[in-house]
């Protein structure tokens, strides 16, 4: 969060646009899958409480952590709550676009 802090202070001025990727960790927390969702989410909402609508990124990229992490993640975000994945991609089919490296701990 300090990091994240910093590189918006550096850049912040310079109305720097940037995307924000966010995995889950890659070592075990020893969470279930549905604790693991919520603590990922308030680690994201944590880092972007304190920044305005044009200090966000343009693009977050994050784990699907399930449909329960989905809907607690897009409650307390209205720009996520307005793309809404599709209405939750059409109520937990999923798939849209959910490439990118596997982690370790993910389900099988």
């Amino acid at each position: 969060m300090e990091a994240f802090a910093q590189f918006r202070k550096t850049t912040g001025a310079c109305r720097f646009k940037y995307f924000y990727q966010r995995f889950n960790p890659n070592i075990d927390l020893d969470l279930d899958h549905e604790a693991l969702g919520s603590f990922m989410n308030d680690a994201i909402l944590r880092l972007f409480s304190g920044l305005t609508r044009a200090e966000r990124p343009e693009l977050r990229k994050i784990a699907y952590n399930g449909p329960a992490a989905l809907e607690e993640l897009a409650s307390f975000d209205s720009e996520l709550s307005s793309v809404f994945l599709t209405e939750a991609r059409e109520r937990h089919a999923i798939p849209l676009s959910c490439y990118g490296r596997r982690n370790a701990m993910a389900a099988a």
